[in-house]
């Protein structure tokens, strides 16, 4: 969810001292560490990279800021009406398509093609913000101007939450205390409550946890859920990007409905025929570019209660052989 500032490491070593061994070279370290949400307790003792690991916050960011780099202010996250993505080339050096892509807030979009078509690649594009500085050497635009570095590379009003197919928590802390985490990093700004977050989590994958429920504890299902009504009503992404969901253990339906309910761009890659023919539009990619773009059509959008049926079918054999039942 919370990834990597594309800003390099220049600091080396520094990550490992603690508050008080950097307090000399950087006296205003603890109001900023505040400002940022990092709890200061045990920082006589904890490295900084530890403390900055627990809140969320990158280091490279927490640097930048003392070398006046970046602003340590919280920055609001910015209002998100569309996000132009400005064509690049293919794996031949091709350009991918003639026409920028432009997405709005409200849309869903499916981002279809087969193994290794680059689906992986365009997600990451837009995730890092990217001003020709990938592979792909496409450019990304919001609002159709230009991106501040702001809001590339620091972490606490990125506009962008990624989900991708494995989340796998190594963290020794329950789903309250995570949350709350989450939320003192960004800013304290959660839409509702954790009790909120929690039960829209559950009513997505179907299985129930609870606040107390280690995160170490939680199936595939019930982290993709999580981080899904993290996304919303914690990092409240005005863009979400979802790698698979058919492969999260969730309600794929529910979660698009609840998307589309806080009018986020969200931009899906999958193989689920169901999820492509939900969308407003498919991006279809081909040797690591863009091929085409199709625009949901009125034929489509009634295909979708035959995949429904058939799905509806599927999943009543599927519950009767995880129950040990017989067909026939």
């Amino acid at each position: 969810m919370i990834k990597g500032s594309a800003r390099g490491n220049q600091n080396p070593g520094k990550e490992a001292l603690s508050i008080s061994q950097l307090k000399k070279e950087y006296p205003q370290i603890e109001k900023i560490l505040e400002e940022l949400g990092v709890p200061l307790q045990n920082g006589d003792k904890s490295s900084i990279q530890y403390l900055c690991e627990e809140a969320g916050v990158q280091t490279e960011d927490l640097f930048a800021i003392l070398h006046g780099e970046l602003s340590h202010t919280a920055l609001p996250i910015p209002e998100i009406q569309s996000l132009t993505i400005l064509p690049g080339t293919d794996k031949k050096g091709k350009i991918e398509f003639k026409e920028p892509l432009t997405l709005c807030r409200g849309e869903i979009i499916a981002v279809v093609g087969p193994t290794g078509s680059g689906k992986s690649l365009f997600l990451s594009d837009i995730e890092g913000l990217v001003q020709q500085d990938s592979p792909s050497g496409r450019r990304i635009l919001l609002n159709l101007e230009e991106v501040d570095d702001n809001l590339r590379f620091f972490q606490t009003n990125k506009p962008i939450a990624q989900i991708s197919q494995t989340m796998n928590y190594l963290l020794d802390m329950s789903v309250e205390e995570f949350l709350n985490i989450h939320n003192q990093s960004r800013g304290s700004r959660m839409k509702g409550s954790i009790k909120r977050v929690i039960q829209q989590a559950c009513s997505l994958c179907g299985e129930a946890f609870l606040a107390d429920t280690s995160m170490t504890n939680l199936s595939g299902g019930q982290a993709r859920a999580l981080m899904i009504a993290d996304a919303i009503y914690i990092s409240q992404a005005p863009v979400i990007l979802v790698d698979e969901i058919e492969n999260a253990g969730i309600h794929r339906e529910k979660a698009i409905t609840l998307l589309l309910q806080e009018s986020n761009i969200t931009i899906i890659a999958t193989h689920d025929p169901l999820i492509a023919l939900l969308a407003h539009k498919r991006v279809v990619l081909k040797n690591g570019g863009i091929h085409k773009i199709i625009q949901q059509s009125q034929q489509e959008k009634e295909s979708l209660q035959f995949l429904r049926d058939h799905e509806k079918q599927l999943n009543l054999l599927r519950e009767k052989l995880r129950s040990g039942e017989r067909l026939g």
